[in-house]
């Protein structure tokens, strides 16, 4: 079977709709920017890291590199109250990240192969 990535309900935030969550003002921590119209937050992958610890005990459960040298990363909540919070950030080999979106209510969810997603 393969595991597919769910989002329910309207569980997609992007960070300008989480930036309480992650972070209360950019100047809590000074290296990470606002890029964009968009907040996205981006700076040292070892402050997003530690940021999404502090928030809701985010962990690093998946990850996986892009054909251009980047990885996109999963974290999701490890305490039982937090276990529905997810994040995904994109890093690169040179040491940024930038938190690409943010939710809750995350589940893993089991589908059966078929010829379209059997690739």
């Amino acid at each position: 079977m393969i595991a597919v990535l769910a989002w329910t309900g309207a569980a997609i935030f992007f960070a300008a709709a989480a930036q309480p969550r992650i972070l209360e003002t950019p100047e809590e921590v000074p290296e990470i920017q606002i890029v964009g119209q968009l907040p996205v937050y981006c700076g040292p992958h070892a402050s997003i890291a530690a940021i999404l610890r502090g928030a809701g005990g985010q962990m690093k459960v998946s990850d996986g590199a892009t054909i251009n040298g980047t990885r996109l990363e999963l974290y999701r909540g490890q305490a039982p109250a937090n276990q529905g919070l997810w994040t995904v950030v994109m890093s690169w080999p040179d040491g940024g990240a930038c938190i690409l979106a943010t939710g809750d209510s995350w589940a893993n969810r089991t589908v059966p192969p078929t010829p379209e997603n059997s690739h």
